[in-house]
């Protein structure tokens, strides 16, 4: 953003008030175009940058994702374990 420009308004989402149209047509909408029925989704999850390569370290050769899912895994356990 230049200096001395003022900042966008923001809506609760956090979207930029005026890429919103006042308005949107849905009659032509499909409920459930997208939908696939036992698809799993996934979450992105951000780390900062001196956690990812302390991460990255100790996955060693395989995927970050799959050392952070074993370490979360292993924590809710511990957490559940206790309550």
């Amino acid at each position: 953003m230049a200096h001395g420009m003022p900042s966008p308004s923001l809506n609760k989402a956090g979207f930029c008030k005026d890429d919103m149209k006042r308005e949107y047509d849905f009659s032509n909408a499909v409920r459930g175009k997208f939908y696939r029925k036992g698809v799993e989704l996934s979450f992105p999850i951000y780390v900062d940058g001196s956690m990812h390569q302390r991460l990255e370290r100790l996955a060693k050769k395989k995927p970050v994702t799959d050392l952070v899912n074993q370490l979360l895994k292993r924590d809710l356990e511990l957490l559940e374990s206790l309550s």
